[in-house]
């Protein structure tokens, strides 16, 4: 186990813990009058998904599924486990940062910055 595989695996762990928090996805809802309400959720949370609101969800389910691959790293050192691992981050980044263009929260800027962050170091650790 090398120290240095650890530091993508703290950025994804904030990045998970930004998504449970209750103020990333938000949803508009329309009131009587034209007025309208805003309400916020987790990432990990299935209401956006039942109002179309699809991003949140799937950029919590795939930054789990990096967490795994980046403990799966941490104890078994393989080339093409980081060069998956790399290319996974860059698709995890694009879908939290799309999240964020439709999600305009400040939790949702640090999932995408945590993410960012993560992918920055997974081609600067994991060199090829």
């Amino acid at each position: 186990m090398k120290k240095k595989n650890i530091i993508p695996l703290l950025f994804i762990a904030a990045a998970i813990v930004f998504e449970i928090l209750p103020y990333g996805a938000k949803l508009t809802f329309a009131l009587d009058g034209g007025k309208t309400r805003e309400e916020l959720f987790s990432y990990f949370s299935l209401t956006p998904y039942g109002y179309a609101n699809f991003l949140p969800f799937i950029t919590a389910v795939l930054t789990c599924a990096l967490l795994v691959l980046a403990v799966v790293i941490l104890f078994k050192d393989f080339e093409k486990l980081k060069k998956a691992f790399k290319y996974f981050s860059v698709v995890v980044f694009v879908m939290g940062a799309v999240s964020l263009l439709t999600n305009l929260t400040v939790v949702a800027a640090l999932i995408a910055a945590s993410l960012a962050f993560n992918c920055l170091c997974a081609f600067r650790v994991y060199k090829a």
